[in-house]
């Protein structure tokens, strides 16, 4: 991480809560989060967690947008989802000693919060609500996961382009959409850039899909999912 852009500081327990509306710390709690948190700022292209690398804290991305992703041989990497506003990274291995299995990469400027990894397994274990929220969060990991797995071992390229584009003609993720490179969108549906173009025209040519520029748009939704699923 470039030093320039980092800035540290102790967070007031009201500036950490914001991210946990819904749970009510202890006393003791507070004064241990208070204690062990930092804010650090990362820029896009920045370095927040570096696969093979061990977890010292756990991650809160405040604001921002970030891609997790798998880090292979040479250029090649996959990206296994984005991260945007209040999203954790690093819990996943509080169970074990493992180093992180991934990379998380910084796509447009992040605000985050780092929590020293024994703080937060302290609370975890002292805390229903905030255990009850973290494994909340770890099933929608799961089931992210498996998806993920199941669209690379069992669709083909054209349904792996489907898939992807359906993704960012939710409403929820459109804003990922115009931020993001073709090859980070190709790295998302796991494949080569030429493939994925190649594919693009492909849709664009049976008038599937209408590409203008950056921008891609549906136009046959129905068949769009069809070959999401069948692909």
């Amino acid at each position: 991480m470039n030093l320039n852009t980092l800035r540290t500081k102790q967070y007031g327990i009201w500036q950490v809560s914001r991210s946990f509306p819904d749970i009510v710390f202890t006393r003791q709690q507070q004064l241990l989060l208070e204690s062990s948190v930092r804010f650090i700022s990362y820029q896009k292209g920045e370095t927040i967690c570096k696969q093979n690398t061990s977890v010292a804290h756990i991650v809160l991305i405040q604001s921002g947008l970030a891609k997790l992703v798998l880090e292979g041989y040479g250029a090649k990497s996959f990206i296994v989802r984005f991260l945007s506003d209040n999203s954790f990274t690093g819990y996943q291995m509080l169970s074990s000693e493992e180093n992180y299995p991934f990379s998380v990469i910084a796509i447009l400027p992040v605000e985050a919060i780092l929590i020293q990894r024994d703080v937060f397994a302290t609370i975890l274990n002292e805390n229903k609500a905030f255990n009850d929220f973290t494994n909340t969060l770890y099933k929608a990991d799961f089931t992210n996961m498996v998806t993920k797995i199941a669209m690379l071992t069992t669709k083909n390229m054209i349904g792996r382009v489907a898939e992807m584009l359906l993704y960012f003609n939710n409403e929820n993720n459109a804003s990922i959409y115009n931020h993001i490179t073709r090859k980070e969108m190709a790295d998302f549906a796991g494949m080569s850039v030429e493939g994925m173009l190649k594919i693009l025209q492909e849709l664009k040519h049976e008038k599937i899909i209408q590409i203008l520029g950056k921008r891609i748009t549906i136009n046959d939704l129905q068949t769009m999912q069809k070959l999401s699923i069948i692909g």
